[in-house]
């Protein structure tokens, strides 16, 4: 008995489908017809071992049952979560902060799919825990205006972003549109601008 458990704990340690392919053999040898296992020559093999082959089968028939059970299951709770995620996300996108769909403009205004950020600006927090923004690398980028990440937008949010949600105008913009879109660019461009206009400085003279 506790030779059949080292065995099937051994099979069960084994990737799916190791046991699938033992779940089948166990399977073929019990229902094979009996002249079918004689031309196979698998009589001594299964005389010898008959009293494993059975419960093998009905072990390796369980394990297949509940880890195809589980996988499932685990893509049906992750369709419902993004049908509610897709369902929430419109009405998140329509109600942000300015603060918040200025910093979201700046994808567009730059022309970019990853722009960094202030890693601790209140505008990259909201956007971040609301989902709308990733993190596009683990590198964080420190200079004496602080800590900058590189984020790009969630592809689950990018098709739901539309003028409405940035406050952009459909058609061709107006003067006053462009000086009201300038105005309102997030204050840490400045920053960030002086410190790359100042690296370039610095390469161009080999400092």
């Amino acid at each position: 008995m506790e030779k059949l458990i080292e065995r099937i704990v051994s099979i069960l340690k084994l990737p799916i489908r190791f046991v699938f392919i033992i779940g089948v053999i166990m399977g073929l040898l019990l229902f094979f017809p009996e002249n079918v296992v004689q031309k196979l020559q698998l009589t001594d093999f299964k005389s010898e071992y008959g009293k494993y082959i059975g419960p093998l089968f009905l072990i390796s028939v369980v394990y297949l049952t509940v880890m195809i059970s589980i996988f499932l299951w685990n893509k049906v709770r992750v369709f419902i979560a993004t049908k509610e995620f897709n369902k929430s996300i419109v009405g998140i996108l329509n109600s942000l902060a300015l603060p918040d769909v200025y910093l979201l403009r700046e994808f567009f205004l730059q022309g970019k799919d990853v722009i960094e950020v202030p890693y601790e600006s209140t505008e990259f927090t909201s956007l971040y825990n609301k989902r709308i923004l990733v993190i596009a690398s683990n590198n964080v980028r420190a200079n004496i205006f602080g800590k900058f990440v590189s984020v790009t937008i969630n592809p689950m949010v990018k098709k739901y972003i539309t003028h409405d949600v940035l406050r952009l105008p459909k058609g061709n913009p107006t003067q006053l549109d462009v000086d009201e879109i300038k105005k309102n660019r997030p204050a840490y461009l400045s920053s960030l601008n002086y410190v790359d206009s100042l690296m370039k400085n610095i390469g161009r003279f080999g400092i």
